[in-house]
């Protein structure tokens, strides 16, 4: 949103730095807890740090299609982002 020249705050809603897409959506403490979640359930020791990196956790930790990385990815990004405007605005 500072990107876009939004002249509200550039600090992340959760944890206070500054936030970015990769930030909110995978780096926060809120996300890597999200990502940390789904990864315990899979028996992974580690979390996707960005987009690209989700695509190659997904494959190797959950069986399933293209279009099965793209419904996980989606539900999390889209949880987080209702979440943070929900902090933001509300």
């Amino acid at each position: 949103m500072h990107i876009r020249n939004w002249p509200g705050n550039p600090t992340c809603s959760f944890c206070a730095d500054i936030e970015t897409t990769n930030h909110l959506l995978f780096t926060c403490s809120l996300a890597r807890s999200v990502w940390g979640v789904l990864g315990m359930m899979a028996g992974a020791s580690c979390c996707p740090r960005s987009l690209w990196q989700s695509f190659a956790w997904l494959y190797k930790f959950f069986p399933g299609g293209k279009h099965f990385y793209m419904m996980i990815i989606a539900a999390i990004c889209w949880g987080v982002w209702i979440l943070r405007n929900k902090v933001t605005f509300d």
